[in-house]
Parts: C-alpha cells; structure tokens; sequence
C-alpha cells in the first residue's frame, strides 16, 4: 500500500492499491480480526479477487500505520479486532469511485489448453473432464447462493449473477471445444 501525497500545497490523498481498500471494504461491515477477514475475503470474494492470509495481515499493520484502521485490544490466543476509522472510510470512498480498469483473466485451465500440444490425449482429455466438471458444480454452487441471497444483499446478488453468467459462457466454451476437436 503506498501513501502518497497529491501536488505540492494540496490535501494529503492516500492511493489504496486494490488490497488495501478490499481490507476496508470488508471492515465496512464491522469490527473483525485479521482472520476474520481473511475468511471474509476467500468466501466472498476469493472468486474473482485473490486475497491471501498474509496480505491481509500486511494490510492491516499499514493501514493502522495510517490511521484508516484502528486495532482493538488484544483477545484471547492474542487477536485483535480492527475498525475502520473516519480517516479510512474517507480513503475508500475516494478509491471506490476510481475507474476499476481492464479485468485480468488468469486461468489455470486457459494455460494448460494454450500449452495443450504438450500433453498426451489422455491426460489432455482428463484435465478437460475434470475441469467441465469442476465448471458444472460452480454454476450449481453459484446459482444456489443467489437464490438465498438475491433480495438481502443485492450487490453480492449482482456479483453471483456475473459468475453465473460467467460459468455458463465456460460451459459453452466447453461445448465448441468439443464440436471443434471433433474428427471430421
């Protein structure tokens, strides 16, 4: 996280880097300690966005640092609950209403199928399964949670949608490759 200031006789400006402002994002909804919110983060956001136990931690001592969260006393086996302050819901807000930029597709089974030449057709054939499998299950997995949640959390509502839309262009995708890898 970098806290770099604006031009020169200007107010301070903090620039979150994406981690940073998902740590306050998710304190948003309360106090919590930094394994609370790495669970957070991997139930609800691990999906699309990869925030790691350790980042977490990383995040919280700078923006402690900063003031944009404070950290509560000590509990038991020594965890702390952390708030977000003023100071820090003034950083996100001005990080939330920045351009997000382009999406960033990184796919384990896009690069196995870009490098697929390399594999033999049985093993090549059971990634492919697996992975379809895999795929089938997300979307049932998605559309079951939208369901529950579609009219108490609506932006969580309009985030499983996009993965439900997303799994069902996978599977499509599935199909083609099928019919092209099909001997004419």
């Amino acid at each position: 996280m970098s806290g770099e200031l604006s031009g020169v006789g200007q107010p301070q400006t903090l620039k979150l880097n994406a981690t940073a402002a998902s740590v306050l994002g998710l304190l948003h909804r309360g106090p919590m300690t930094g394994w609370g919110v790495a669970r957070l983060a991997e139930v609800g956001l691990g999906d699309f966005w990869n925030v790691t136990q350790s980042q977490v931690y990383r995040e919280l001592r700078s923006l402690d640092a900063m003031g944009l969260v404070e950290a509560g006393p000590s509990g038991p086996r020594d965890k702390k609950p952390y708030v977000i302050t003023d100071k820090g819901r003034d950083a996100f807000a001005v990080w939330i209403r920045r351009e997000p930029g382009a999406d960033l597709i990184r796919s384990p089974l896009l690069l196995m199928v870009f490098f697929g030449s390399h594999l033999d057709p049985v093993h090549r054939r059971r990634f492919l399964d697996i992975q379809h499998l895999r795929h089938e299950q997300t979307l049932d997995e998605y559309r079951r949670i939208l369901g529950q949640v579609a009219h108490d959390e609506p932006d969580l509502a309009k985030v499983l949608q996009f993965a439900v839309f997303h799994e069902e262009a996978v599977l499509r995708w599935f199909a083609w490759l099928e019919e092209d890898e099909r001997p004419d």
